[in-house]
């Protein structure tokens, strides 16, 4: 949400016009090459998704990574408290302008080394995206606009019900998910009927998202973000911190676990796009993110330390569905593993109804 403390935007925004300002921008990075720049940024950002990514084709990789350095940059600005409301509402309207712009950077924006030195090194990222096909940067330039959109729309607005949660996971996500289908597309890897398929790459990004909310929840409410839905935790408790302070209470497991049958719901979708796509490798990098994010709903369901503690998969099971996750009977086996290990009472009927459907349709693949 945006921050209303004063800052100057001759602080904030440095555009390089000159070769001096160029030289000066050059000397806060090493002498590599643009295009390894970003792979090593991106490997500093995310290092599971800079693994997921390294059996693309080269075309596909450079154009994925600088969309995610891309809508890295456009989610640090978003992030930063400290920058006024119409310096960020301007940044924000603006920043699909940018794309391409090589004299574009910004100074001292992000909570964290990598994301500053990212928006200082903008120019870098730049140059690999000029480089890139018109298709490639046509579909990044797009989803940086829509998704600056929506974080226009939710810096006044408030994820009160379930259809507000939707649109929010969607601008954060579900445009990521519709722009790497496009990538995908235009790659001539996958099919044209992909591009018919936006609903399904909507929910792919919508079902790791969710998995994400529910996953941070200790940390988003330290840090006074509120992404759950009142709608949902209303029914719970008067005050959504509360969760946190009486995580062994059966009233926030109850919350919890609703949040987790809310991210469930988008899974079905996600093994429908899964099953369509042709390209071994687009495969791989689709789906290791998915099982790992039902791996995770399935650690996190009606588990109470979720609300106090970061619950992850262990390092051993991540790097064992790296090197195993090759086809959709891999998925099948992991996926319905993963939903084997839900900690299900007599309660959780809806839940247990929801991950039976899944794993019924999955049987077919083992």
């Amino acid at each position: 949400m945006i921050n209303s403390s004063p800052t100057s935007v001759k602080n904030l925004l440095r555009v390089l016009k000159d070769d001096t300002k160029r030289t000066v921008a050059k000397l806060t990075v090493s002498s590599v090459s643009d295009r390894t720049y970003c792979y090593d940024t991106l490997n500093e950002v995310s290092r599971s998704f800079a693994m997921v990514i390294q059996d693309l084709p080269i075309d596909v990789k450079d154009a994925i990574c600088v969309f995610y350095l891309m809508l890295r940059a456009l989610d640090t600005i978003e992030d930063d408290m400290q920058l006024d409301n119409e310096t960020k509402s301007t940044l924000l309207e603006n920043f699909h302008e940018t794309c391409g712009d090589e004299n574009f950077a910004l100074e001292d924006i992000g909570d964290r080394e990598v994301y500053i030195n990212l928006l200082r090194n903008y120019p870098r990222v730049n140059r690999v995206y000029n480089n890139l096909s018109d298709s490639y940067q046509l579909v990044i330039k797009e989803i940086c606009f829509e998704m600056a959109q929506g974080m226009l729309i939710f810096a006044t607005k408030t994820v009160e019900t379930k259809e507000d949660y939707n649109e929010y996971c969607h601008y954060v996500a579900g445009t990521v998910g519709q722009g790497l289908s496009k990538i995908f597309v235009a790659s001539g890897l996958e099919s044209k009927v992909y591009l018919d398929k936006m609903d399904l790459s909507n929910d792919m990004g919508l079902f790791l998202q969710k998995t994400n909310i529910t996953r941070d929840f200790f940390e988003d409410i330290d840090e006074g973000r509120f992404f759950w839905p009142t709608e949902i935790w209303e029914n719970y408790t008067s005050n959504l911190s509360d969760l946190k302070t009486y995580n062994t209470a059966p009233r926030s497991v109850a919350c919890l676990n609703k949040m987790v049958e809310n991210a469930l719901g988008h899974f079905g979708d996600t093994i429908s796009y899964l099953e369509g796509l042709e390209n071994e490798n687009i495969f791989r990098f689709c789906a290791i993110p998915q099982v790992m994010a039902i791996g995770t709903l399935s650690l996190v369901f009606n588990n109470h330390e979720a609300l106090v503690s970061n619950v992850k998969m262990s390092k051993g099971t991540t790097l064992e569905i790296f090197a195993q996750l090759n086809t959709i009977q891999d998925f099948a086996k992991y996926a319905i593993q993963f939903m084997d290990a839900f900690d299900l009472n007599e309660s959780d009927v809806t839940t247990e109804v929801i991950l039976n459907s899944y794993k019924l349709h999955l049987n077919k693949y083992l």
